[in-house]
């Protein structure tokens, strides 16, 4: 998943106020009175009152910028088109790796279940530096089958050069989650081989049990922290689903019964880009 935030381009105005001194009013208000026919000091009061704010000025005005989000979840996206008000003094871009595939228990009789699969890592970039309306490549991480790894989440400054995540025009980047191999777990997607700002890794998968429940799935990274393992099976059901983004995430799937079962494993959450932009 990818996010990116940037401030359009508005300028910000400021209208200073005019400074007047009580002094500069007598006059005005003595005229205005004789003008109105009232008494020079109830006049005096009722025009204080009134100019008082056109003599001695407004609050300053301000405008602010506005904000933009741009979420992109299809794992079909292969490009993206830098937006013409794009400002690459203030913008963020945050991924998502694709977690991997729960594996499939390992005999139907009596034997363990499968392990979980990992969760994918987060990444993030503070202003990255891109020209707006150039198009640009970004990849999104699939989720792996059952017992396969989960794609990679990146987006590059360019068309070129951005064929896996180790790509030199890559500027942010997640790792995807390992599957579940047997009753052997899968590792969450690592921080270290990401690209960005902050980094955080996935969640590792649950351990089967040796008995009859699989592993639940780690869950995915985020902003605050790395993501929670999955919980391992016991003899009566599978492993609760790990906790994204430490305690800020969601929380992770409810366990399922355990049974004696070949049956393949859950494919994990897809990948996800975002572009975020605004004061």
């Amino acid at each position: 998943m990818t996010i990116m935030k940037f401030p359009r381009r508005h300028n910000e105005k400021r209208i200073p106020p005019k400074r007047r001194t009580i002094r500069d009013l007598v006059p005005v208000m003595k005229r205005a009175a004789r003008k109105a026919a009232i008494p020079s000091a109830l006049g005096a009061l009722v025009f204080a009152l009134v100019w008082s704010a056109a003599f001695f000025g407004q609050p300053p005005k301000r405008i602010l910028a506005a904000q933009s989000t741009i979420f992109i979840t299809s794992t079909a996206s292969t490009t993206w088109t830098v937006p013409a008000d794009w400002n690459s003094a203030s913008n963020t871009i945050e991924v998502i790796g694709g977690g991997g595939g729960g594996a499939a228990g390992t005999t139907a009789s009596a034997g363990a279940g499968g392990g979980g699969g990992g969760g994918g890592a987060y990444a993030k970039i503070l202003n990255a530096s891109l020209t707006p309306g150039t198009v640009v490549s970004l990849t999104l991480g699939t989720g792996g089958a059952a017992g396969t790894t989960g794609g990679d989440t990146y987006l590059c400054n360019s068309t070129s050069n951005c064929a896996s995540i180790t790509g030199t025009a890559v500027i942010v980047g997640a790792k995807g989650g390992t599957g579940g191999s047997g009753s052997t777990n899968g590792t969450g997607g690592a921080a270290a081989s990401g690209k960005g700002t902050v980094t955080m890794s996935g969640g590792n998968g649950g351990s089967a049990s040796a008995s009859d429940g699989g592993g639940g799935g780690g869950g995915a990274g985020g902003p605050s922290a790395a993501g929670n393992a999955g919980a391992a099976g016991n003899t009566t059901t599978g492993g609760t689903g790990g906790q994204g983004d430490g305690t800020a995430g969601g929380v992770g799937g409810t366990a399922g019964t355990g049974g004696r079962t070949t049956t393949a494993g859950g494919t994990g959450g897809a990948g996800a880009e975002w572009t975020a932009y605004g004061a």
